[in-house]
């Protein structure tokens, strides 16, 4: 996140990192061998930046799983600033697994 000329912070591609990171550890509790064990790789990610937040303000983030299969999963964050709940940002994210075993579909 960037300071801009009011001391406030503005989007950039550290939101994407921070989106894509902390959705992903969502699935860490549903892996298993065969099923999201190397975390898929993004097909998209998307975050609507809804307020500012200033440079030291404490944020939390809550993501979740919205829809796992074998094959592709919708995740999906909320952050937002600790002092007054407001919603900062929202963010979807969709992943799709690879290097797992689909042989036994064929």
């Amino acid at each position: 996140m960037n300071l801009n000329v009011l001391g406030i912070l503005s989007s950039d591609n550290s939101d994407s990192s921070i989106f894509d990171v902390l959705t992903t550890t969502s699935l860490l509790p549903i892996a298993a061998p065969g099923y999201w064990a190397h975390a898929g790789v993004t097909r998209n990610l998307s975050i609507t930046c809804l307020r500012p937040a200033a440079i030291g303000e404490k944020l939390t983030i809550k993501s979740e799983v919205v829809q796992a299969g074998r094959r592709m999963c919708t995740l999906k964050a909320e952050m937002r600033r600790e002092r007054d709940g407001q919603v900062v940002a929202v963010g979807e994210h969709g992943k799709v697994a690879v290097g797992e075993d689909y042989s036994s579909k064929l």
